[in-house]
């Protein structure tokens, strides 16, 4: 069942009244009642409450403000309560967060502000029914510190092998547009790629996006990127990430994300969205500089700092310079994933084709990949089967393979 935010904007002007509408027309699971309020704002009552209240503020009167404090306190949080008003203010801004006003949206509207925190909301939404459900589709992305580091060999053998080690319905996508290489790791030969998908986000719906998969023998289903840096990344923006992840976890129990190494909105969308994110690094100078820049990043876009772990790749390679225990002082990390380094297996799965687990030994890297896997499953099995508790699932989403 699609989830659907449901939008009661009240409004003064009949210019803040058609651009709402025409901005939020077509976004999907976004459904907004938009109503000019030319006698004064009259607010809802308790029936048929919306999940949000955006409330246009022209010229704030204190029983107005009294008005909204009231109805955030009567509706005891059920509504989420935005206003839109003069960001230039601070006295009002003030006073509506006073109120209980969750965010104030900038006055005259900009299409692109008003989407982003209105899909951000229906995101927020999704999870909390899911939660509620007892429903957990894992959603795990995975983006390299610093370039060329492993994070896209990880994130292609820990989804193969939840879907041939565990039978778990898989996905992978590959977000790295144009020089994605999830597909040619696993040799496979895409003839629909995630670019299909960001070009007809507007018709995109469950059964387009899985007819859009390419289907590994491991029972894998791959969105691959295509090999062409000119296509579809300028019209990649965090609500059409947003949809697509969705939509795939609407479909798999497990979704894979690979993402580039970019701090661009829609990248850190795909991290926010997720519900747990794995920064790929090595445990040398240089990387965990760019780890630290990161992560110091993160919390500015919304990230939840709670979701996000560490990877140490090519774990105990003689080139790493700082020891496991400096690395987690550093990062303020008390557990941090390990891939050891196994040259020979990752090179034999590169040049093959074919993930790690088809490699006559595997090796470390193998056995490290499977560690991974099952964190992930750990997450989701016991909320598969009906059998888990809010706390079961905490815990086990904090687990780590330590170092």
């Amino acid at each position: 069942m699609q989830t659907t935010l449901n939008i009661l904007a009240l409004t003064h002007s009949d210019k803040t009244s058609k651009d709402i509408s025409a901005f939020l027309d077509g976004v999907d699971g976004v459904v907004a009642n938009v109503q000019l309020q030319e006698g004064g704002i009259v607010l809802p009552g308790e029936d048929g409450l919306p999940d949000v209240l955006l409330y246009e503020v022209v010229d704030p009167s204190s029983a107005e403000l009294v008005l909204l404090e009231n109805f955030v306190a009567a509706t005891r949080g059920k509504t989420i309560v935005l206003a839109i008003g003069r960001s230039s203010d601070t006295d009002l801004l003030r006073r509506l967060m006073r109120a209980g006003v969750r965010d104030v949206i900038p006055s005259p509207l900009v299409r692109q502000e008003l989407v982003t925190t209105c899909t951000q909301l229906l995101s927020d939404k999704r999870i909390k029914m899911e939660d509620a459900n007892g429903a957990i589709h894992a959603v795990c992305a995975f983006m390299d510190a610093k370039g060329g580091i492993g994070g896209t060999t990880i994130a292609v053998n820990v989804a193969a092998v939840l879907a041939h080690d565990r039978k778990v319905k898989t996905c992978l996508i590959d977000f790295d547009i144009g020089f994605g290489s999830c597909a040619h790791m696993l040799d496979l030969k895409p003839t629909s790629f995630v670019t299909d998908a960001i070009q007809q986000a507007d018709r995109l719906d469950v059964v387009f996006l899985k007819a859009l998969m390419t289907e590994h023998d491991s029972g894998l289903h791959v969105l691959a990127s295509p090999a062409n840096p000119a296509s579809a990344a300028d019209q990649l923006r965090p609500e059409v990430v947003q949809k697509i992840i969705g939509l795939a976890a609407e479909i798999y129990d497990v979704v894979i994300v690979d993402v580039p190494r970019i701090t661009a909105p829609w990248a850190m969308e795909a991290l926010r969205v997720s519900s747990r994110g794995f920064v790929v690094m090595q445990n040398t100078l240089a990387v965990i500089r760019d780890v630290k820049i990161l992560l110091d990043y993160m919390p500015h876009v919304g990230i939840d700092m709670h979701k996000i772990e560490l990877i140490n790749n090519r774990a105990m390679a003689k080139s790493q310079s700082v020891s496991i225990e400096q690395l987690k002082q550093t990062l303020g990390r008390d557990r941090i994933h390990r891939v050891r380094n196994d040259y020979h297996s990752a090179l034999a799965a590169a040049d093959q084709g074919i993930p790690v687990y088809k490699v006559e030994s595997g090796g470390e890297l193998l056995e490290d990949v499977r560690h991974l896997a099952n964190s992930i499953w750990q997450t989701h099995e016991p909320v598969a089967s009906g059998r888990s508790s809010f706390l079961a699932r905490l815990f086990n989403h904090r687990k780590a393979t330590p170092n």
